[in-house]
């Protein structure tokens, strides 16, 4: 849920409104196109992205050693 912005100059006067639909478009448009950024296995340079998510830790912070 976005609420409308209002911008002001420094005088104190209204400079822009900004409408709550244009505000959220804005956000999910950036969330998707970060989700996809980071699905992304290989890079321009043949590595591979981290993921959000690595298996290893449960295991590792389970173990008696």
């Amino acid at each position: 849920m976005f609420y409308p912005v209002r911008v002001f100059n420094q005088k104190g006067k209204l400079k822009k409104k900004i409408p709550a639909k244009t505000l959220s478009e804005k956000y999910w448009d950036n969330f998707y196109n970060s989700v996809q950024k980071n699905i992304q296995i290989t890079s321009k340079k043949g590595r591979k992205k981290q993921s959000f998510w690595k298996t290893g830790y449960d295991s590792n912070f389970f173990s008696e050693e």
